[in-house]
């Protein structure tokens, strides 16, 4: 399963480059529009998503479809990692009947530890004396 992240892990860095290189065409592109969209899609954050969808239709605009690939890919990766990396925490820890048992032994230890702060004497903290005045 390590094998499996390590693939997603790389897979991420990958599309993280695609989605910078696509960010750079969609600013180009932008500038080339007008000169607001550039700065937009330069300064302010989600801008270039909204140009990205509004002209969609332009031939001369790859950078949008690089980006949403590199969207749609990192975010696959990211679940394929969460999940390969869940079941190599199962599996590491002696399989799922093993993290069953530590499980069981946790809720126990919590119920334990909440039973006994329930009983315990509260502790009263000292008053605080007021300074003397000084002569």
């Amino acid at each position: 399963m390590l094998f499996i992240a390590g693939i997603a892990a790389f897979l991420i860095v990958v599309f993280y480059i695609m989605l910078l290189v696509g960010q750079i065409m969609l600013i180009c592109h932008g500038f080339k529009k007008d000169t607001t969209w550039g700065v937009c899609n330069l300064l302010v954050p989600f801008a270039s998503l909204v140009f990205m969808f509004k002209f969609w239709k332009d031939e001369a605009q790859p950078g949008g479809k690089v980006t949403l690939i590199a969207i749609v890919g990192v975010i696959v990766c990211l679940v394929i990692a969460l999940v390969a990396g869940g079941a190599g925490a199962i599996e590491a820890s002696g399989g799922l009947e093993n993290f069953e048992a530590n499980l069981e032994n946790f809720e126990a230890n919590l119920q334990n530890a909440l039973e006994e702060a329930e009983t315990a004497p509260a502790e009263t903290a000292p008053a605080e004396t007021a300074p003397a005045p000084a002569e």
